[in-house]
């Protein structure tokens, strides 16, 4: 059995990179506006995950990128960070919150500690973006559900004005994660689970969350990430004095 950092390791491909290491008030108005209410609440409740999905993927292929806040927590460590990140050309700008900040772009990253000095390196990886781990695994979902509303282990409940998908990851296999590794999540963790938060309007994403809990040969381990996001529009241009570093 693999040891839980590889499992760790291995589970955590559901994020594409890991970066830190963005009235009236008549009777007659109140009276329709209680009526509206309720008149969404019923369209709202008769919604199937794969409804969901497949909206919020579609409103999503016109977004340019999207600013965002992440928060990580793994066992008694935490870190976070914000910042905004474009599709096209792929670049990410963020803080962490000890103050460090980066550039990415697919071929190198940029890196200060004091907002003056840089530090250049290769991305060897090629991955820019944390934000479209959301997006990559909506169109697994609606892949695996094909003409099904839903399938084993995604659930899907209402709250205030959001819909979330959840996804029991004991239940349902990522495909990035091989037979062996699947396996080895049943049997050593007690939770692990994404959620996907959507704007119940627009469908457009709101929170990426992330949870696996567990134990291993007596150790506990506990990881989560919970990434805020809005959709963002301004052009992010790495500037001359960072990449001359």
């Amino acid at each position: 059995m693999k040891k839980i950092s590889t499992l760790l390791a291995s589970f955590v491909l559901i994020f594409a990179l890991i970066t830190g290491c963005s009235q009236s008030s008549n009777n007659n108005s109140n009276t329709d506006k209680n009526t509206n209410t309720n008149q969404s609440e019923n369209t709202l409740t008769k919604e199937t995950p794969l409804e969901v999905l497949k909206k919020a993927v579609e409103v999503s292929k016109n977004v340019k990128g999207y600013k965002y806040t992440s928060k990580k927590s793994q066992n008694s460590e935490q870190t976070s960070e914000t910042g905004e990140e474009q599709y096209n050309p792929q670049i990410a700008h963020f803080k962490t919150a000890d103050g460090i900040e980066y550039y990415y772009d697919k071929q190198n990253i940029y890196k200060s500690t004091d907002g003056k000095t840089w530090e250049k390196s290769a991305n060897s990886s090629g991955n820019v973006l944390l934000t479209n781990g959301f997006l990559k695994l909506a169109n697994q979902l609606v892949t695996a559900m094909g003409d099904k509303d839903t399938i084993d282990g995604v659930t899907l409940k209402k709250e205030s004005d959001t819909y979330i998908i959840t996804v029991d990851k004991k239940v349902y296999k990522d495909p990035d994660l091989s037979a062996e590794e699947f396996a080895a999540i049943k049997k050593l963790a007690s939770v692990a689970k994404s959620e996907l938060t959507f704007d119940a309007k627009t469908f457009e994403i709101k929170k990426y969350t992330f949870e696996l809990t567990g134990e291993e040969n007596g150790e506990k381990f506990n990881r989560t990430q919970e990434v805020e996001l809005s959709s963002y529009s301004t052009p992010i241009t790495i500037p001359d004095n960072v990449k001359n570093s």
